[in-house]
């Protein structure tokens, strides 16, 4: 099966470690990804592969983010990671309501780091659409509600239309120090995971820390019940009318007595 080549993934070519910028497809079924170097060998070279090629020679791999291994930086004050800012961008805004593979879908982060730190604390923006709403985040008075991911915009003619979010607030905004760390830990990762090497969640807003604190305070988990229930989507009226058990009918009364 042919791997999924987006602009913005990591893959490891010969023992190299590149991030792709291109992948236009080649007369051989396969992808030329255009390519920059990342690991240390290949740090500001550009190079160009072709997957199948690279694929017969077991040569090429996507990088999942998933299968990072997290290391606990014990340099002296963290010296190593001396981040400050961690902002969670997305490469495309999706101009529609399905969800996206691919290049429409890549996620990507942008950081910031500063003096070393006797521990770690930085401060952390998710859910971002363009770059300018981190600066709107840090000079807001943190009044008013936080905004959504979406918001419903009205035109000049009256109709309605949904648009991603691009507004800042302050609360946005989430500091993240050994407590919020051990608090990830405890929900996201395995039983005795250390903090240093919880795995960061993206929370869109700092009420839901409280959230968190909430769900880790109880005792009994949903995982702690396997094999004691099951789950179902009920009665799905998409699914229902496309089997035809049920088909859309919108009628509108010719008098209110109807």
């Amino acid at each position: 099966m042919q791997a999924l080549y987006a602009p913005g993934a990591r893959v490891a070519v010969r023992d190299c470690e590149w991030i792709v910028r291109r992948a236009d497809p080649c007369d051989d079924g396969g992808y030329i990804l255009t390519v920059d170097g990342l690991s240390e060998l290949v740090m500001g070279k550009s190079a160009q592969f072709l997957t199948n090629l690279e694929e017969q020679a077991d040569a090429i791999r996507v990088l999942d983010p998933a299968e990072t291994r997290f290391e606990q930086d014990m340099s002296p004050g963290f010296e190593k990671s001396r981040l400050f800012i961690e902002t969670q961008l997305r490469q495309i805004t999706p101009a529609d309501d399905p969800v996206h593979l691919g290049h429409h879908a890549t996620i990507y982060s942008i950081n910031v780091y500063g003096p070393i730190q006797p521990v770690p604390d930085f401060k952390h923006i998710a859910n971002l659409f363009i770059p300018q709403t981190v600066d709107v985040c840090f000079v807001h008075e943190g009044r008013g509600q936080v905004p959504g991911i979406k918001e419903e915009v009205e035109s000049a003619i009256g109709a309605v239309k949904t648009v991603w979010n691009t507004n800042g607030h302050r609360d946005r905004i989430i500091e993240i120090g050994q407590h919020e760390l051990y608090l990830f830990a405890q929900l996201y990762d395995e039983t005795g995971t250390d903090a240093l090497e919880a795995r960061l969640p993206a929370l869109h807003a700092r009420q839901l820390t409280d959230v968190l604190e909430k769900f880790a305070a109880q005792s009994r988990r949903l995982g702690d019940l396997k094999g004691q229930y099951f789950s179902t989507v009920m009665f799905d009226k998409t699914y229902a009318q496309r089997d035809g058990i049920i088909k859309r009918d919108t009628q509108f009364p010719e008098t209110p007595d109807r």
